[in-house]
């Protein structure tokens, strides 16, 4: 019977004990990086917090002494020298569930540090604490009195809200100055930015940075002294769906803060954002400011839209703006909340427009299958101006023209209507309204120096010789090459318009 009751205890508390670690934070705290090239300071933050938190029971540290490897590849990897997958299951074996990284930076006389704990195997910030304070000294102790706070279900309620979000990483800050100043502003406020985005659940943030090797390129990319030109690579492999990139000019009576969000996918700005700020101190809020913003945007203002054409390489404008091409089979974009316009465009077919709603956090897919123009209307417009039925053939254009709308054979068929109406039917001002549609709405035309020697001549045949000199003028200023202009300037000779 004491054998049996002596076993039920051991079962308890062995229970009790996998329950107590799974409610336990496997923690490590790496070499903090700062932007004062104190290497002491970078140790005794982490020794304070060290100290401090060893005596949590909800935390289980492990020295950075015993992970040292693993951060050695991190930094390898952070820079590009080695594939991500590598580090793909070191956790377990280390011991350790997250990585707490941070950086020490000064403005004026206030000491800026940010203190985040990074799931190890996605690199997701999970908590972040960001501190100005008077001396160093307080600054630790306030980031360690936060983190005494932190408990295992908070983290895990953390990741479950921001589960399958799109991640965001802050890239870089560049900085341009009238009168440089004692330090520079980017290196920190980057750091602040991550810590202030970090605490938004609806906005995950991959973190970027953890060795003060990486610390020490940003700062040389920042000054302009070398160009990251695997920046774009490196978010690709992160899984970062949008970077944060921007810009920090000092002028001396004021700083401004340009900020961008990017969409790694698409290469395209999809928000920007400017805000001003008179004394530097005040940077550690503007952050909080920005990452407020930011985190608006990329949750409750902003869409994806898919657009997948037949035939491929088809040209996207949305809102009259060129997007891209299909050339790839689809074409990604990010766009504003709200109705566009959505037009697709290939040779030989017809235009093809339509209008969406997009939601924020939602990706919409489009299909087009754009319609092959048939040219019977073109061919019989043709047939009639051989003929001589002049009414005929500028019917047959008009048809073509509304049936095909902007392609390069409905810039042909309103090229040929306008000539019609000024040569044959001598209907001046419909021919002038022609050839003004040919140049205000199509400016790609590849007809585009006819259509200006046609206008010409159309406002010599209504007596307008000042608009006919205005547009011969043109025509020869920015088409000299084409052979309207060898015909505009016999114009300009016969009718004496110099």
């Amino acid at each position: 019977m004491k054998k049996i009751i002596l076993t039920a205890i051991i079962i308890t508390a062995l229970f009790s004990i996998l329950i107590a670690q799974e409610d336990t934070i496997r923690v490590s705290i790496a070499p903090f990086d700062n932007t004062l090239a104190d290497q002491q300071l970078s140790l005794s933050a982490t020794s304070m917090l060290t100290q401090s938190l060893s005596n949590n029971t909800k935390m289980m540290l492990r020295k950075p002494e015993a992970i040292q490897n693993y951060i050695n590849l991190l930094e390898k990897v952070q820079l590009g020298i080695e594939d991500p997958n590598i580090l793909k299951g070191k956790g377990n074996a280390l011991q350790i569930d997250y990585l707490m990284v941070g950086t020490i930076g000064k403005i004026a006389d206030r000491y800026e540090l940010d203190a985040r704990l990074v799931d190890i195997n996605t690199w997701q910030i999970v908590s972040a604490y960001g501190v100005q304070a008077s001396s160093f000294n307080t600054g630790i102790e306030n980031i360690a009195a936060n983190l005494s706070l932190l408990n295992k279900n908070s983290i895990t309620q953390y990741q479950e809200a921001s589960k399958e979000k799109p991640t965001a990483g802050i890239h870089e800050f560049r900085e341009y100055y009238e009168n440089p100043p004692n330090a520079l502003y980017c290196a920190t406020f980057m750091e602040m930015l991550t810590s202030a985005l970090a605490n938004k659940t609806s906005t995950p943030i991959i973190e970027n940075k953890f060795t003060s090797r990486l610390l020490e390129e940003k700062s040389f990319e920042m000054t302009g002294i070398i160009e990251n030109s695997k920046a774009d690579q490196i978010f690709a492999i992160q899984g970062i769906v949008n970077r944060i990139i921007g810009d920090i000019r000092v002028f001396p009576d004021m700083i401004t803060v340009n900020y961008k969000v990017v969409n790694t996918n698409s290469q395209s700005i999809i928000f920007t954002g400017s805000i001003d700020v008179v004394n530097p101190t005040a940077l550690r809020a503007i952050s909080a400011h920005v990452a407020k913003i930011i985190d608006d945007a990329l949750n409750n203002k902003i869409g994806n839209l898919t657009i997948n054409t037949t035939p491929v390489d088809a040209e996207i404008y949305i809102d009259d703006t060129f997007a891209g091409t299909t050339k790839n089979k689809s074409l990604m974009v990010v766009l504003q909340r709200g109705t566009h316009t959505i037009t697709a465009k290939a040779n030989g077919f017809k235009a093809f427009t339509c209008q969406s709603n997009f939601e924020p956090r939602k990706t919409t897919e489009i299909i087009i299958k754009l319609e092959r123009i048939t040219e019977r209307y073109l061919q019989e417009a043709f047939v009639f101006e051989s003929q001589g039925k002049f009414d005929r053939a500028v019917e047959k254009y008009e048809q073509f023209v509304k049936e095909t709308g902007n392609t390069q054979e409905a810039n042909v068929a309103l090229y040929r209507m306008g000539h019609i109406l000024l040569n044959n039917l001598k209907d001046y001002n419909k021919a002038k309204d022609v050839f003004t549609s040919l140049l205000n709405n199509y400016p790609e035309a590849f007809i585009r120096a006819e259509g200006y020697f046609g206008l010409a001549q159309t406002y010599l045949a209504m007596g307008n010789k000042e608009q006919a000199k205005s547009t011969i003028n043109y025509l020869l200023e920015y088409y000299p090459e084409s052979n309207a202009a060898f015909e505009a300037k016999a114009i300009i000779k016969t009718f004496e318009l110099k």
